[in-house]
């Protein structure tokens, strides 16, 4: 009996301590947003793919916050060169309280990282500066703001 249970204690440790560290960004349905290198809570997310072959990611924030990432073409892996992103924030789901545009004069990045038409799935990395759109540049707030991040998921067909 002492020998089944020291064979079971060990081949326990032994399972436990071999097991890999698996990184965030290789589960599916999983996103990670840093805003100015502070972590971003993306309570949230979805992506769609249109019919015209555009990829939209949703990346939802706390109350009616989000990050829309939209590129064409999104079948291939590797660096994204034309893309956009914004943020909104709104007020009822519909009223636009602030707003946030790619600033093409900062580096920003897109990479697909994995594409899978049959099971749907696509993930990426990105960093990009949105900054806030001159109708709302007299609001109190960040002007504009560095945003970072990867996500993985599964995406619906439109």
């Amino acid at each position: 009996m002492k020998l089944l249970v020291l064979v079971s204690a060990i081949a326990l440790c032994t399972t436990i301590s071999c097991k890999k560290e698996v990184k965030a960004d290789n589960k599916i349905n999983s996103v990670e947003v840093k805003k100015n290198n502070r972590p971003w809570p993306a309570s949230k997310f979805s992506s769609n793919l249109t019919s015209e072959n555009r990829l939209t990611v949703f990346l939802y924030g706390k109350g009616e916050e989000y990050i829309a990432i939209q590129l064409n073409q999104p079948e291939r892996t590797g660096t994204i060169t034309e893309f956009n992103a914004v943020y909104l924030n709104l007020l009822g789901g519909d009223v636009i309280i602030d707003n946030h545009l790619i600033d093409m004069d900062k580096p920003h990045h897109l990479e697909i990282t994995a594409f899978d038409a049959k099971s749907k799935q696509i993930a990426g990395k990105f960093s990009f500066t949105l900054k806030r759109e001159e109708r709302f540049a007299k609001s109190s707030g960040e002007q504009s703001n560095n945003f970072s991040g990867y996500f993985n998921m599964e995406y619906s067909k439109h």
